[in-house]
């Protein structure tokens, strides 16, 4: 049975038309690689925004992959499927507060679109299906998600930094995050290699 690897660069840029969002809480994204005929899934998580008005992370996740041919190929029927969430603000989880979320829409990018575009690399609004009541007024856009994908087939090379992220290095500096201070989190934001994730993803494909 032939074996292919490939890293997944997945990138949360920012959402927009998020006015008719109930008020409360912090919003962030969570992203779900769902199993080819398993019930497991894998789960990442962006961080935590305060503002729907400037709702922006600009996070990347990369995900090393490994597995059948023939489990790519399933891979390819499936979809990436993402989730916008509320979290209570730490303040009230202190006090004593479910440090829960609450989902407030869901948004899929099917995998094929990246496998079959140019280079294999997209970056597209992708439609979020609100779960919240937005009152029917008129004229209220509905949210969207900006998402980028990128895969590349073979193992990624130590220390390799993506475009993206060296724009990010540029933009603020050696030593800083790249968020343009928008995280405001004391543990920073995660933009850089502390947020590399290698998964043998047993969401999508057939561990070797």
């Amino acid at each position: 049975m032939a074996a292919s690897s490939f890293t997944c660069e997945l990138t949360i840029l920012r959402a927009e038309n998020m006015d008719s969002l109930p008020e409360g809480g912090n919003l962030f994204v969570r992203c779900y690689l769902s199993a080819a005929g398993k019930k497991e899934r894998i789960h990442l998580d962006t961080r935590l925004v305060d503002d729907p008005a400037a709702c922006s992370w600009d996070q990347t996740f990369s995900i090393q992959c490994s597995g059948a041919e023939e489990s790519i190929d399933e891979l390819k029927q499936d979809s990436l499927i993402l989730e916008l969430r509320r979290k209570r603000r730490v303040r009230a989880t202190l006090l004593g507060g479910s440090s829960s979320s609450k989902l407030l829409g869901r948004a899929e990018v099917p995998w094929r679109t990246a496998f079959n575009s140019p280079d294999m690399e997209i970056e597209n609004w992708v439609p979020v299906v609100p779960l919240w009541d937005s009152g029917n007024k008129e004229g209220v856009k509905p949210p969207y998600i900006r998402v980028a994908l990128k895969l590349r087939f073979g193992p990624a090379k130590a220390g390799e930094i993506s475009a993206r992220q060296q724009k990010r290095r540029k933009r603020a500096g050696e030593s800083g995050c790249g968020c343009e201070r928008r995280c405001d989190q004391p543990w920073g934001c995660g933009n850089g290699e502390e947020y590399y994730h290698a998964f043998a993803m047993a969401a999508a494909l057939e561990a070797l």
